[in-house]
């Protein structure tokens, strides 16, 4: 098992070609510097770990990965930073192929010359896939959200109560409202 905490790019790079047949595991520490080395990250604050474990065959290598740890995101309601842990399951696989492929979200194709591959970008990508779309900090998530006029409920208990009482005011509304009665006897007397 090699334990390396991450100073350096360098440090992901895995000298493929001289893996054995069989499982290799290697840990990775994430510091903040490790995320000043990409543009536009939606993170520059953190603390993971990366337990990257490579499965070896006669023409394939599964990559999987176990991400654990925190990130600092910024509330999109009150800009305010806070720790959001994250824990994360992923698996790629690596294929040797002398043709030219085009790789996609489950297979890396690489050409038998490539010696050496850096998991640095791959660990990068699957940390962001973590990172929720909305950033809400926790003491929010039992209030009320307003969005396009409607109202988001983050409790369970008040989502119920809110739903009772829209299904309450819909079945009055609905009893009282002469225009569907109006419309009712139009369509009753056509059908007569």
């Amino acid at each position: 098992m090699r334990k390396l905490e991450v100073k350096d790019l360098k440090d992901f790079n895995i000298n493929i070609v001289n893996l054995k047949e069989g499982t290799h595991q290697y840990d990775f520490i994430i510091e903040d510097s490790f995320f000043k080395n990409f543009d536009h990250s939606l993170t520059d604050k953190g603390s993971l770990k990366i337990d990257l474990t490579l499965e070896k065959t006669s023409n394939v290598i599964a990559a999987n990965f176990h991400i654990e740890g925190f990130v600092e995101l910024i509330c999109d309601r009150s800009l305010e930073a806070y720790e959001y842990n994250l824990k994360s399951d992923r698996k790629i696989l690596f294929k040797f192929s002398e043709s030219e492929q085009e790789s996609n979200d489950e297979i890396i194709f690489l050409h038998p010359a490539v010696h050496e591959y850096n998991f640095s970008t791959l660990c990068y990508e699957f940390i962001m896939l973590e990172i929720p779309f909305k950033k809400l900090h926790p003491k929010y998530q039992d209030e009320e959200e307003w969005e396009d006029g409607e109202r988001l409920i983050y409790s369970s208990e008040t989502a119920s109560e809110e739903i009772e009482e829209k299904e309450e005011n819909k079945s009055d509304s609905e009893a009282v409202d002469p225009r569907w009665e109006a419309l009712k006897k139009l369509s009753n007397n056509k059908e007569n």
